[in-house]
């Protein structure tokens, strides 16, 4: 009897003869989460504008009203040759969807060779030679500047042609971290 009442006012939803029908609590669980979803749109509703006008806080999946996913932020690192200007290493960094905050550290692997008595040991070793701080706007690109501690001094001073290969790690609080491998020299 209930399912020929509710059809009947779904057919005179459709001419726009009745202003509203109420929602069906959900009894069911949703087929996408598992959890109990906030509202189901009554059986053979065919005006879906109803249905989304009545689930405000989410997304309509099929029947079930579903909780928005939220927003993730995402860091990128930007390929660009990486120069030391100014006594400062260059990083650009593109923040999306949301605000970034995070931490930039720059590494680089080096072979240190130990002494145990007669005999010497090669061992590689990363060694961070700069790292900072950053904070940023959605959808914005910024050129992040940090300065080389002295380790990365001396290790940029010793090597060939003054070029160093190193690997950037960008992380964001609640996202995910970036990580590129480039060159960096002086400029």
């Amino acid at each position: 009897m209930r399912n020929k009442i509710l059809m009947a006012a779904v057919a005179l939803a459709g001419f726009g003869l009745v202003a509203a029908i109420p929602a069906v609590p959900a009894q069911a669980s949703s087929p996408r989460t598992g959890t109990a979803p906030e509202k189901l749109c009554p059986a053979g509703v065919t005006n879906l504008a109803y249905c989304t006008d009545h689930c405000p806080a989410g997304v309509l999946v099929g029947a079930y009203c579903e909780p928005k996913p939220p927003i993730v932020p995402i860091i990128q690192i930007r390929s660009h040759p990486t120069r030391i200007i100014g006594g400062r290493l260059g990083v650009e960094l593109r923040c999306l969807h949301a605000t970034c905050v995070g931490n930039v550290r720059v590494s680089t692997t080096v072979t240190v060779i130990l002494h145990r008595g007669k005999r010497r040991l090669r061992r590689r070793r990363t060694v961070v030679i700069a790292r900072g701080d950053y904070r940023m706007a959605p959808n914005t690109l910024r050129l992040a500047r940090y300065f080389l501690d002295r380790i990365g001094w001396h290790l940029l001073r010793i090597a060939r042609h003054h070029r160093l290969v190193v690997r950037i790690v960008a992380t964001v609080e609640h996202g995910r971290t970036a990580v590129r491998t480039e060159p960096i020299f002086l400029g």
